[in-house]
């Protein structure tokens, strides 16, 4: 009676088997962690208000994304070569700052960019010289959600400004028609989004408290 033989795989099948679960490891890996980054970015829209400090959304974006990322290269570590988990990080980078910088720089210039109303209802103020201050019950202006307050004010000789505020009018929105070689925040915590657009906090007194962070404080000149 003949001995069976043995069946065995060829070392170019295996190889190409282990290089295909490598290949699809790795891009579930990434597509997981792009998963996590599309999250990330949605909280953030959620969680950041104009004017509060953005060093806590922030943190939490990259803390989040850092932890998503090192989460796979651990398993990658595992089961594949260091080269395949260079390779990754080398996706996971940009991916792992892309967050928090959505977070910081993004989320409040988006907000305003997408929402024309607020453009609108500063025009409208601005062209029938307005200066009134009316309570909103209902809607947003970009992450400023409702009740907040519409004061718009002139300053005759520098221009017109159209404040879109939180009740107590110390933080939110400012749209600006005017000089721009003058301080329309002296003292105060503010930054500039685009155009006209600006936000600020301006409940902080800067002679003995730091602003929060994202809203650097504005000369008197």
């Amino acid at each position: 009676m003949k001995p069976m033989s043995t069946i065995t795989m060829a070392p170019a099948d295996s190889a190409e088997s282990a290089s295909k679960s490598r290949g699809h490891l790795l891009a579930t890996g990434i597509a997981s962690v792009i998963v996590v980054e599309f999250a990330v970015g949605a909280v953030s829209w959620y969680v950041v208000q104009p004017g509060e400090s953005l060093l806590g959304p922030t943190a939490l974006s990259f803390t989040v994304m850092c932890f998503a990322a090192a989460t796979w290269y651990s398993v990658l570590r595992r089961r594949v070569e260091s080269g395949v988990g260079r390779n990754f990080w080398l996706v996971m980078a940009p991916l792992c700052v892309l967050a928090p910088l959505w977070t910081f720089v993004g989320v409040l210039q988006v907000s305003l960019r997408v929402d024309s109303s607020a453009a609108r209802t500063a025009h409208a103020l601005i062209a029938t010289r307005s200066t009134t201050c009316n309570i909103v019950t209902v809607g947003s202006v970009g992450l400023l959600r409702a009740p907040y307050e519409v004061c718009a004010k002139e300053y005759p000789g520098y221009g017109y400004r159209v404040d879109f505020t939180t009740l107590d009018e110390s933080r939110g929105y400012a749209y600006i028609q005017g000089r721009s070689n003058v301080s329309w925040f002296p003292n105060q915590c503010a930054t500039h989004l685009f155009g006209e657009w600006w936000v600020f906090n301006i409940s902080v007194n800067t002679s003995v408290a730091s602003c929060p962070m994202g809203y650097p404080e504005n000369g008197a000149g």
